[in-house]
């Protein structure tokens, strides 16, 4: 069974220094993720391989990551919910734990009512529940566990503004 690759955000905005033209470059990569070092160059003012070695630093930075977005609907997950996880301790092996799940897409901790929440998709609604009744809520460190089930995805936004 491969491996699921799981990102761990820093938010260590002193990772990687981001100057105009890293910002023009990441907003074009958003526009169009495709656009080859050429493409990119001509649209920015830089030659192939000056974009591509500032490409591989935002990357190895931590700033851009390159990925395909899947559609879990059109992969036969219809059946999507937003978690909110209370915890009885620290919230990070929860994390760590509910992150594992091949149904989880999202978990962020937060303050406030729940330390996590967890995005999941499932191909069915018996599927949902089970996945929360069965593997979610008897997890080591979850105290209390709310679904909010999705009607519909309204807004999905994969750009984000580079001032």
């Amino acid at each position: 069974m491969p491996t699921r690759e799981r990102s761990k955000i820093t938010n260590d905005p002193d990772k990687t220094d981001i100057d105009r033209t890293d910002r023009a470059i990441l907003r074009e990569l958003q526009r169009d993720g495709r656009r080859s070092y050429a493409a990119l160059g001509a649209l920015v003012g830089l030659s192939a391989p000056a974009v591509r070695q500032r490409v591989q630093r935002l990357t190895s930075g931590g700033v851009l990551r390159v990925a395909g977005l899947v559609d879990p609907i059109a992969l036969g997950r219809p059946a999507m919910a937003m978690l909110g996880i209370r915890t009885s301790g620290d919230p990070r092996p929860v994390a760590d734990a509910v992150g594992a799940l091949p149904e989880v897409g999202h978990v962020v901790l937060t303050a406030g009512s729940y330390q996590l929440f967890a995005e999941i998709a499932c191909a069915s609604a018996r599927a949902l529940l089970d996945l929360v009744e069965d593997r979610i809520k008897p997890l080591d460190g979850v105290s209390a566990c709310e679904t909010f089930p999705y009607f519909a995805v309204h807004t999905n936004r994969f750009t984000w503004d580079t001032p």
